[in-house]
């Protein structure tokens, strides 16, 4: 731009010495001003379309001298008003995505997510760091049918949710801590069987689930119970045989999870 010449000694020694000193930079900037798309639509005319010497004689009817102060007060005005204009038109065409420049150096680093809540017992505020909730389905072949009138603590083939208390190696849940626990059972009798099945805490029966004699009837029961932490819960089949499909469904299903710890 016009800064190119400006830094050759001898020639802007000689513009600045010059009467028409600011239209050699007004159309400088003019030139540089004209390449953005919004100065060619507005078809913008400048001062390198004639001669200065002509556009001076044909505006003023005579060749005009103008004092320094004069002149560099001039030149200031329209250098200031040209790079704004020019400042606003390199802003228009580029609806495109724009480049984020690299931060400063001595930024300091952005702010690392903490543990999501739940993620570990310890990100977790005090009065929720007991949780617990498990889902089992499908029992076994072995332990769906009450052999020689002993009933029989059913055993589940698949585990859908274990977040806390359920083993599954002893099909039991066991209690991380005090608090009241929901629970809820159940099965489907073989066909014109029955069943009797029992929720079962620490050994001690609570509620009972039966499946009437007829074409493969239901049942299932629920309860909240107050436990201990240690306490267990599991179930029983007392009588009759359960149900269960030979292949991927399942029809036996036990769940529970802590509603509230004290």
């Amino acid at each position: 731009m016009f800064a190119s010449w400006m830094r050759e000694p001898a020639l802007g020694a000689s513009l600045r010495k010059s009467p028409d000193f600011h239209i050699h930079l007004a159309n400088e900037l003019s030139k540089y001003c004209r390449s953005f798309p919004i100065f060619k639509r507005m078809a913008v005319t400048s001062w390198q379309d004639k001669p200065h010497e002509d556009y001076i004689k044909a505006r003023n009817g005579k060749d005009r001298q103008y004092p320094a102060d004069v002149r560099e007060m001039m030149a200031r005005l329209i250098i200031a008003t040209l790079a704004v204009l020019c400042g606003l038109a390199s802003g228009q065409g580029d609806r495109g995505p724009q480049i984020v420049g690299a931060p400063f150096p001595n930024a300091p680093p952005p702010p690392q997510p903490g543990p999501i809540p739940g993620s570990s017992p310890d990100s977790l505020p005090p009065d929720f760091r007991c949780l617990s909730a498990f889902s089992v389905r499908k029992a076994t072949r072995s332990s769906s049918t009450v052999r020689n009138g002993f009933s029989a603590r059913v055993r589940f083939q698949d585990v859908l949710t274990g977040e806390g208390g359920w083993s599954p190696s002893e099909n039991d849940f066991l209690a991380p801590c005090r608090g009241l626990y929901y629970f809820s059972f159940h099965g489907v009798a073989q066909d014109g069987g029955d069943f009797t099945l029992a929720l079962m805490k620490n050994g001690q029966y609570q509620v009972t689930a039966y499946g009437g004699k007829g074409n493969y009837q239901q049942g299932s029961n629920s309860a909240l119970l107050l436990l201990n932490q240690g306490d267990l819960v599991h179930l029983e089949l007392q009588q009759g045989s359960l149900y269960e499909h030979p292949h991927g469904e399942a029809y036996t299903s036990f769940s529970g999870f802590l509603v509230k710890d004290y």
